[in-house]
């Protein structure tokens, strides 16, 4: 609803910007897939020491593919949205520029973003699921208040800046989250 004021064409870009997002993501869910698993077979085996080296490697992991996906939404905005507009349609300069701010502005918060898999994943295999349910609860909450809140003072910049706040929102947490809980099963070992 927020975005709707800005008219078709920064609809249209919002949307194809997001889709290129969630093309450059795809990546940060299997990452989560296979810390799930390994976190959850080693939990298994009580074997904490291969759970906090092993979600190490991940943040490293992932965190290096965040960088990569990052410099690929920078260097080739134009490019990628193109995958999901049509190039004859009217609007379309408008549409690859408000894309272009979009991937321009959320891209920086990538890694925040590739985190919350890690996290999240690793603390559901460990039995801890109330966490990464409030790190949606915290996201959604974070990106509705944003998205109604910003744009008065930054206009679209404030609508592409929901996303990042929210990712925030629940990496943070998540994170402290999932050291407090690795700090207690080490002290119970």
């Amino acid at each position: 609803g927020a975005l709707n004021v800005f008219g078709p064409n920064v609809i249209a870009a919002y949307s194809a910007a997001g889709k290129v997002e969630q093309l450059i993501a795809v990546a940060a869910g299997s990452f989560g897939v296979v810390m799930a698993n390994y976190a959850g077979q080693n939990f298994g085996a009580n074997r904490i020491d291969r759970i906090r080296s092993g979600t190490n490697a991940g943040t490293i992991l992932t965190l290096g593919f965040s960088v990569l996906s990052m410099l690929i939404a920078f260097i080739f905005p134009e490019q990628l949205t193109s995958l999901f507009v049509d190039s004859t349609s009217t609007g379309y300069a408008d549409v690859i520029k408000y894309s272009k701010e979009y991937l321009y502005i959320t891209a920086i918060f990538y890694p925040p973003l590739f985190l919350i898999f890690i996290y999240r994943n690793v603390l559901q295999a460990i039995g801890k699921t109330f966490m990464p349910l409030m790190g949606g609860v915290f996201e959604l909450i974070a990106r509705s208040l944003c998205a109604f809140t910003l744009p008065i003072f930054w206009g679209y910049a404030g609508i592409c800046l929901a996303g990042p706040v929210a990712w925030l929102s629940a990496a943070i947490p998540l994170l402290i989250s999932y050291i407090l809980s690795i700090i207690k099963h080490r002290n119970k070992s």
